[in-house]
């Protein structure tokens, strides 16, 4: 079986064109999405302190990658990742705090 003729074949990243799926997924910016999926993800309780961490650090040098080079996609991914980084870490901080003031209580009753 022959693949069809009417495909185009992918754009050439050189030449500044982008595909439909580079504008809502910016593959060359490897950085943004990993700020995006880290940043959602940073919501799951105990494990959003170090993933809110590290989505605002690669956030910001998606950021910076994108300003040296207007060309790259990815600064909503990023943003996104960051604002959600910043979420999940503060969610996290407040949880784990709680959790913690409890545990010391509950300790200090069986005294």
């Amino acid at each position: 079986m022959h693949p069809p003729t009417n495909m185009t074949p992918p754009s050439d990243p050189s030449s500044g064109a982008t595909s439909f799926v580079e504008t809502f997924i910016p593959s060359n910016n490897g950085n943004a999405l990993l700020s995006y999926y880290l940043g959602i993800f940073s919501i799951i309780p105990c494990f959003g302190l170090v993933m809110g961490i590290v989505a605002f650090i690669t956030g910001r040098k998606a950021l910076k990658t994108i300003k040296e080079d207007p060309r790259i996609k990815g600064g909503t991914h990023a943003k996104v990742g960051i604002g959600c980084g910043l979420i999940g870490f503060v969610f996290n901080a407040i949880i784990m705090s709680i959790a913690l003031a409890v545990f010391i209580e509950e300790m200090s009753k069986k005294k």
